[in-house]
């Protein structure tokens, strides 16, 4: 988060607690907030975390028109837990979450569940990480889902090559909107200081 202030506990025999604060708009109030636990000790890795921020809009259900005269506030509200384990040959990563938010081109407050697995598996110097994630919500007809491939080349301890590709397809088919999918390649290089 911009603007923000984090705390991360000393670990206690695995656990470790964070807190983090973000003050995002030009008032310095606090507009976001998160919290977390996570347990990490031999092949597992395992959390919970919660996170909140403040939204808004000046979109109006009514017309379908954004009036600028017109701003409602409201809440994101999201629980994730999260579960890790290193089989020695891969590690799988897992996450289910629910998350609570107003929806302004409803006019109403609704909830959706997220999920995602994925593994990363070293193979040499190359590191593959495949995945796939999806979101549901009762409101809306459809849902989302993505799906990713990342390929990493190390070339020593600091410095990796990477490429990275992804298809998500949008679901949510709002105001009569089509059924939506996009593609994304990217490719780079990572250099820890």
């Amino acid at each position: 988060m911009d603007n923000s202030i984090r705390y991360d506990s000393p670990n206690m025999g695995g656990v470790t607690l964070s807190a983090q604060v973000g003050m995002n708009d030009p008032r310095k109030t606090i507009t976001a907030s998160t919290f977390a636990i996570v347990y990490a000790r031999d092949r597992i890795r395992a959390g919970l975390g919660y996170f909140r921020q403040s939204t808004a809009s000046n979109y109006d259900p009514a017309t379908q028109r954004y009036d600028p005269n017109r701003l409602k506030t409201g809440n994101l509200t999201t629980l994730t837990g999260a579960f890790n384990y290193d089989f020695g040959a891969f590690t799988l990563m897992t996450m289910a979450g629910q998350s609570r938010y107003d929806l302004y081109s409803l006019g109403e407050r609704v909830s959706s569940t997220e999920w995602s697995i994925g593994a990363s598996v070293p193979l040499g110097q190359w590191v593959l990480k495949p995945s796939v994630a999806g979101s549901n919500s009762k409101r809306l007809p459809k849902s989302d889902i993505g799906a990713g491939m990342e390929a990493i080349y190390n070339l020593s301890k600091r410095t990796s090559l990477y490429a990275a590709y992804s298809y998500s397809y949008y679901g949510e088919l709002l105001h009569g909107q089509p059924v939506k999918s996009s593609y994304i390649f990217a490719t780079g290089v990572r250099h820890f200081f």
